[in-house]
Parts: C-alpha cells; sequence; structure tokens
C-alpha cells in the first residue's frame, strides 16, 4: 500500500499569446497535492518525481516520461511544467485520449489523471469566447472577413455583432489610410425596399440615437448623406418621425441651406414678421429701408433723460473682478471718468459710489504707477468754506498719515515740559521729548508690595507682571528671600480663581533642554519645587507646569544632597479627587510623554508609585496618553545584556494579576510563560495564530462507530460559531478503525467511523472557535511598531545615536544645572555679603 497520496489540484496548458504563424507551445502545468495515508499534507522540502503519459487509464502503453525530476513541495502542494527542458519535448499530437501516471519517491499513484482538452484545443475549434479573429488580403477587391447568410427569410445576419459594455461597439470598422474615400464601415442593399444603413434604438427612454455620427475634423461633417441618381425625388437625409410632438430632423444649432429651401407646410418661428425699412434714432446714424442696413453709434454720444438713470450697466456675475461700467482715458489730461453737477443749489454728487456688500467699498481708487507722486483718491475744492475730502462717519489710515497744514482737533493740548521721576530718566520742555526706565531699576519700599502689576481684564491671557531675558543664563523674574529663618519665599503666585494657577510656568521655545517651571533645592530635607493644593474638592493641582518644546520640561526638581528623604519634586494634595502630581501630554501626535523619570542610581526606581490606603481602587501608579501614537505606559531598559525587564508587574495576591491590560496585547520579541523546573526558572513559548481563536480540548469514545460531543456551555459564552465562522475540530484516534470524519454544529460535533463502521475506540480531540466580539481580527496591520528595531534593524543604529545623544544631553544638562547652581550660590553668598 502506498505511504502517500496525491490529491490532483490542475492540469494547465501554458498559454501563451500567439500568432496564425506561431505554433503552439507543447507543454502543460501540472499541480497537484502529497498527503501522507491519513491526509495529512507531507514535509515540506524536494521529493524525487516520474511523470508518464498513457493512451490509457491502465494498462497501455508508455508514451512519453519526464524522467526523475526533483519537485519541491511546500504545504503539501507542487506545482511542475511537464515537456520543460531538462525534460524530453512533448512531441505528442494530442489526437486521442492520455493519462499522466504519477510516481513519488518510487511510490506508484493510482489512479491515473485523465488529460482533458487544453486552451489550444478550444482556441483551434474557433469556440473559445473573446477570440479575436483576424483577417489580411492585399489584393483587388478581396474581403478580408466575409459573412454570408444565405437564407431568404427572417432578419438573417451576414455578420452580427453584440456588446454589453455601456461604451463598447458592437460592430467598429476603422478606416487608417489619411488619404482617400476609406470607409469606416461600407452598407449596401440591393433591396427596392432595403436600407443600406438601419440603425434601431431600441430603448423607449432617454437620448438615444438610431443613427449617431461624429467627426473631428475642422472640416468634416458629422453625418453626410448623397442620393447620386441624377433624376427623380431622391433624398440625400430623410428623416421621418411617428410621434405628433417629434420632428423629422432636429438642428441644437446653426442651421445653413446651401441651396433654395421649400417648405410645404407652415414656417413657424418666433420673432418672423415683415421689416420694411430701419430709421436711426437718437445716438444713432445710418438706417436704410432695403438690403443689408447698417446703424452706428454717434461719438460723442450725448443723451438726455427724465428718467432716474440716463446711463445705466449692470453686470450680475456674481464672480471676479467685474465691472457695471468701464471707462478708459489715454490722455495725459483726461479723466477716466468725468462726473459734474452743474446745479448750483441742492445736496448733489459729481460722482456717487454705493455698495450694498458689508465688506464692499462705496468708491475705491487705486493708482497703479509704481513711481511718481500719483493718487489713489484726490479731491479738490474751490470753496473757501468746504472741504477736499469730508467723512460722515470714523476714519481709518492704515499707512503714515502726513499732514501740510495745522491739523485741528478738539481735547488737543499743549505740553510744556516733561520731567523725570522715580526710575525714570530724560524729558524736556519742548519739542519731542523721551523717558527712559533707569537699568537696572531699583525701587524700595516698605509697603506690601514694592512692584505690583494688576489687568483687570476678564477673559484672555493676561498679565499681570511680565518680565523676559534674552540672555542664555538670565532669569525672566527671579524672586530671592534672603531671611535666614521663617517661612519666606522666593517667589510666591497666588491665584483665586477656580481654574487658575498659583504659579505657571510655560516654555515657549520649541527646541532645546526649557523649563516651564525650574526648581532646586540643596537642603538635605528641602524640596526642588513644593506644590501644595488646600482645596479639599476639585481637580486641583500642588504643580501645574507646561512645556511646547519638543525637548523641553515644564516641571523639574532636582535635589542635589547625596543623603536624607530629598525630593526633585513633591507633590501633595488633600482633595479626594486631587492629584499630588500629574502630568499630562497634549500633543495629538508624536511619542509625547506624561511623566519622564529616570534614576541613574544602580538599585535606584525610575518611577516608584505607592498607594497605602489598604482598601478601595487605589493606583500605585496611573499614567494616560491620548495621542493617536503616545504611551500610557513606556518602559525600556536600555541595556543591551543581562535579562533586563522593560516593565514589570508583580501581585502579591493569588486572585490578581501582576499585569492586567484592557484592549489589544502586542509586541515584538519572543512570548514566554516562565515556569519551575529542575534546571532553575525556564521559558516555554506562548502559541500564537493568524486570528483571535480560542481552544479548548477533550476525550471520547465511539460506541458503534459514532460519538457526540457537546461543547462546555461556559466555553460557548467565549466564541462565535455559526455558518460564517464555523469551529474546527482536529481528532485522534486512540485504537484501530476505519477512520473517521467529523460533523460540525453549532454547540457540539459528532465523531463518525467512516464506511458505517461500528468500533468503540477512544479518542481524543482539539476544538478551536473565534473569539467572540473578534470575528474579524486577522493579521491587523500594527503601525505602532513601524519604528520597532527589532523589526526593523536597519532603524538600530540610529537609534542608537539618538540614546547616545539623549546621554549626551543628559550629561550637558546636568553640567549645565551644576554651573546655574553654582552661580546661584555665589549670587546669594554676594546678596548676604550686602549691608541691609
Amino acid at each position: 500500500m502506498s505511504s502517500r497520496r496525491l490529491v490532483l489540484l490542475g492540469m494547465l496548458c501554458c498559454l501563451l499569446v500567439f500568432s496564425a504563424s506561431a505554433e503552439i507551445p507543447q507543454l502543460i502545468n501540472y499541480q497537484g497535492k502529497v498527503t501522507d495515508s491519513g491526509g495529512t499534507p507531507v514535509a515540506d522540502g524536494a521529493y524525487s518525481m516520474t511523470f508518464s503519459i498513457y493512451d490509457a487509464s491502465t494498462g497501455g502503453s508508455s508514451l512519453w516520461s519526464s524522467g526523475a525530476v526533483s519537485v519541491t513541495v511546500s504545504g503539501g502542494v507542487f506545482s511542475v511544467v511537464l515537456g520543460e527542458s531538462p525534460q524530453p519535448a512533448l512531441s505528442l499530437d494530442f489526437s486521442a485520449d492520455y493519462w499522466v501516471e504519477t510516481s513519488i519517491e518510487g511510490d506508484l499513484q493510482s489512479p491515473r489523471a485523465r488529460l482533458g482538452s487544453v486552451g489550444y484545443a478550444y482556441m483551434a475549434s474557433g469556440l473559445v469566447a473573446g477570440t479575436e479573429v483576424e483577417g489580411s488580403v492585399s489584393s483587388g477587391n478581396l474581403a478580408a472577413i466575409s459573412g454570408t447568410n444565405t437564407s431568404t427569410v427572417n432578419a438573417a445576419r451576414g455578420v452580427y455583432g453584440s456588446v454589453s459594455s455601456a461604451t463598447g461597439r458592437g460592430m467598429e470598422g476603422v478606416a487608417t489610410s489619411s488619404t482617400g474615400t476609406a470607409f469606416g464601415g461600407r452598407f449596401e442593399s440591393q433591396s427596392e425596399a432595403g436600407r443600406g444603413v438601419l440603425g434601431h434604438a431600441s430603448a423607449t427612454t432617454g437620448t438615444t440615437y438610431g443613427v449617431r455620427g461624429t467627426c473631428s475634423s475642422t472640416a468634416g461633417t458629422a453625418v453626410y448623406g448623397r442620393a447620386l441618381a441624377t433624376e427623380g425625388t431622391t433624398y440625400g437625409v430623410y428623416g421621418e418621425t411617428n410621434s405628433t410632438d417629434g420632428y423629422a430632423g432636429f438642428f441644437a444649432g446653426n442651421a445653413r441651406v446651401t441651396g433654395n429651401m421649400t417648405i410645404d407646410g407652415a414656417l413657424n418661428a418666433s420673432g418672423l414678421g415683415d421689416i420694411t425699412a430701419v430709421t436711426a434714432g437718437t445716438g444713432l446714424t445710418g438706417g436704410g429701408a432695403t438690403g443689408d442696413v447698417t446703424l452706428s453709434v454717434e461719438v460723442p454720444l450725448s443723451l438726455t433723460s427724465t428718467s432716474t438713470q440716463t446711463i445705466q450697466g449692470t453686470n450680475t456675475s456674481a464672480t471676479g473682478y467685474t465691472f457695471g461700467g468701464y471707462f478708459t482715458s489715454q490722455s495725459p489730461d483726461g479723466r477716466g471718468v468725468l462726473g459734474s453737477a452743474t446745479s448750483t443749489t441742492g445736496i448733489n454728487y459729481g460722482v456717487r459710489g454705493l455698495s450694498s456688500s458689508v465688506s464692499g467699498t462705496a468708491v475705491y481708487g487705486e493708482a497703479l504707477a509704481t513711481t511718481g507722486t500719483n493718487y489713489g483718491v484726490y479731491g479738490k475744492t474751490n470753496s473757501t468754506s468746504g472741504w477736499a475730502g469730508y467723512f460722515q462717519g470714523d476714519s481709518r489710515v492704515t499707512g503714515n498719515l502726513t499732514v501740510d497744514g495745522t491739523l485741528s482737533a478738539p481735547g488737543l493740548g499743549d505740553i510744556t515740559a516733561v520731567t523725570a521721576g522715580t526710575g525714570l530718566t530724560g524729558g524736556g520742555t519742548s519739542g519731542a521729548v523721551t523717558l527712559n526706565v533707569a537699568v537696572p531699576l531699583s525701587l524700595t519700599s516698605t509697603s506690601t508690595h514694592t512692584i505690583q502689576g494688576t489687568n483687570t481684564a476678564a477673559t484672555g491671557i493676561r498679565y499681570g507682571l511680565y518680565g523676559e531675558t534674552a540672555s542664555t543664563a538670565g532669569r525672566a523674574v527671579y524672586g530671592a528671600a534672603t531671611a535666614s529663618s521663617g517661612g519666606a519665599i522666593g517667589v510666591y503666585g497666588q491665584s483665586a480663581s477656580t481654574a487658575g494657577y498659583g504659579v505657571y510656568g510655560e516654555a515657549m521655545r520649541t527646541t532645546g533642554g526649557t523649563f516651564g517651571v525650574y526648581g532646586m533645592s540643596s537642603s538635605t530635607a528641602g524640596h526642588g519645587v513644593y506644590g501644595v493644593a488646600t482645596a479639599a474638592s476639585g481637580l486641583t493641582y500642588g504643580v501645574h507646569g507646561r512645556t511646547d518644546s519638543s525637548g523641553g520640561i515644564a516641571v523639574w526638581g532636582q535635589a542635589t544632597a547625596t543623603t536624607g528623604n530629598a525630593y526633585g519634586v513633591y507633590g501633595e494634595s488633600a482633595s479626594s479627587g486631587g492629584t499630588g502630581v500629574r502630568g499630562v501630554a497634549t500633543a495629538s501626535s508624536g511619542s509625547t510623554n506624561g511623566g519622564s523619570f529616570a534614576s541613574y542610581s544602580t538599585s535606584g526606581t525610575g518611577v516608584s508609585g505607592v498607594a497605602d490606603a489598604s482598601a478601595g481602587y487605589t493606583y500605585g501608579g496611573r499614567l494616560f496618553s491620548y495621542s493617536p501614537s503616545g504611551m500610557g505606559v513606556f518602559g525600556k531598559a536600555w541595556s543591551s545584556s543581562g535579562q533586563c525587564i522593560g516593565v514589570y508587574g508583580e501581585t502579591a495576591s493569588s486572585d490578581g494579576y501582576g499585569v492586567y491590560y484592557y484592549g489589544g496585547l502586542g509586541g515584538v520579541g519572543k512570548m514566554t510563560s516562565i515556569v519551575r523546573t529542575s534546571k532553575g526558572p525556564t521559558g516555554l513559548g506562548v502559541h500564537t495564530t493568524a486570528g483571535d481563536w480560542v481552544e479548548d480540548f477533550g476525550e471520547g469514545q465511539l460506541v458503534n462507530g459514532r460519538c457526540h460531543i457537546e461543547l462546555d456551555p461556559l466555553f460557548l459564552e467565549t466564541v462565535t460559531i455559526d455558518a460564517a465562522n464555523p469551529m474546527k475540530v482536529f481528532v485522534e484516534l486512540g485504537g484501530r478503525c476505519r477512520g473517521v470524519f467529523v460533523e460540525r454544529g453549532v454547540t457540539g460535533f459528532d465523531v463518525i467511523e467512516q464506511d458505517d463502521g461500528t468500533s468503540a475506540v477512544p479518542f481524543c480531540f482539539r476544538v478551536v472557535a473565534k473569539r467572540k466580539g473578534f470575528e474579524e481580527k486577522r493579521l491587523d496591520y500594527c503601525k505602532a511598531a513601524e519604528r520597532d528595531s527589532y523589526l526593523h534593524p536597519e532603524l538600530r543604529e540610529e537609534q542608537l545615536r539618538e540614546r547616545a545623544a539623549e546621554r549626551d544631553r543628559r550629561r550637558d544638562e546636568h553640567a549645565r544645572m551644576d554651573e546655574e547652581r553654582r552661580l546661584q550660590e555665589a549670587a546669594m553668598a554676594f546678596s548676604a555679603s550686602m549691608p541691609e
């Protein structure tokens, strides 16, 4: 008995485009699937196979053999081209039935596979739909392709073409000659009542055409009809309609008749009448009573009217630079428009412009010349009490305003002297005086505030006090409390608003190591930044910092003491819904961080969060990111050696989870489940699939060759099993029988012995079904891993450079901060040495 089985997938003739003179290639594409006796595909690899063609299904004579051929099998499937070199050529004439016999590694497969008709046989018989038939002649009046139908009854056709495409042609003829009287198609009828061409549009609706002619030539004719007979009532073009509302001929455009036109019926056309004479009226010259008459406009045109407008121009276009009237003068002393109101009384206007648009201009003047003293609008008056320009309402000048004469306006007074006061320099008694703030400005006061800035605006980003410095080591606002005892505060911020900030720091630079708020403490028990939100309710913040820089830091705290419980940043909130320290990355894209923490200690912790409450939904650490490419938690172990851990989760509860996730769980690298063995902790690989599957296992036993398995109801609640998502069942027999097959249902399945067997062998099974709610999930694209260096090793070098740059940046930052601290200590020492 053969240990391998061949399942024939297909035998396909290799089809090539060929002309009438091309030879048909003698090649056969032969495909199959190789399984073991149980139906399981054989292992992938190369197998020695022999293919032979016989003249009978059994016995008979071998007409051709490929010899031993090395064939690659993948997933049990192989494909080979018979007759391809170095195999012997297939020289058979294929005039009889043939059968293919296959031998795999010496196992002769049975039965033989019968060869059917191939594509060339259909092509040769002319039965293949879509076959392109071409004919060619080069002499006389012979037809390249001729169709003749000798039937004298019914609607017989010599040549018939049909097409289903919305833009196709049932029949198309093309005359490629660029000279002479060649025809794309010529049709002739020798019947006394026949038609050379009959075009019939059978659709009863729509704009259909019985015959439609088009022409691309500038001197061509779309439809040309010519009656060759020299006598009789013939027609070049004949049109007829059976509809009482239709037209025998319809022309959408001008129509021209070079000969006589005879109308047997009535001529109906709008505007037809008898013109006996044309007389020129006001503003016109010319006219006449016969022939072609001419009318011309008098120059200059002078019109007189008692109506509201003598001349009115209206442009109805709603877009573009349109003009109701357009006037041009080319004279160096001319006027494009001259309006003159000659009445000596009343409120009249030489020119008046009106605009109804909310953003329009009643009168718009523009001087297009780029040099010279020209005017967009020029006004002049000869009256001693008149105005060259008069504006009733507010006036605005967006450029400079130059007044050559005297500027008169109510409220203008005379400044006789300006004296500099405290903190000011400059001044004067005449002309344009200048006042400057003394730098540095030093003010002394015993009141509550030495400097107070108050901004009373209720909306918008306003500042009570604004400080700015351009120095790379400067302070826009610097506060120093020199008292050595008491609750002295270097900078104190207070806000009475329910959504305000006591201190708000914002680093506007989009690059560099900027700080929204920078705090530093050198005390062994001090705080770099200490924020307390004392409100007992509401979304309050002990410290809130923000930066818009891609490399900036909204809040930076550094405690340099090497001993004691020093805090770089310490946040505390007494509110039940408050947050001691809260970090939010508001950018909607990019790799943003709500909070970024690092520890360089050999036993330190980048982030340490402890929820001391023994009850309730508490969080040791709770992190969010709302960016489509952000990360709620990002853990990365930078070491390239050792079993370092990017994210570590642990629970002491037997019912808890070291890591619990909601939504998808994805990643690259190996997936490992750790178990305890005699060799210590050992990693087991985790099974992965292309879809989201849930599986269960069990055992059963055939009784009289049958066994029904009903699935666990709780398992059924986790999966979807229906016609679109059938379960997959895999059975392993525990004894000899005739083989089994499975009939699957919705809540269970039946295992049945083949050939009506009655065995009682045991078996075990594995059933797999789609996870409920994830039926369509399969091989999803993971955008988050587009720059993962494990998947894309070419990015690893770039990331190493980025890592080195980040390390250098941190080193430089620490050095800069050390220098700033040194300068600050020197400044504080200097301040302390100053006399009170």
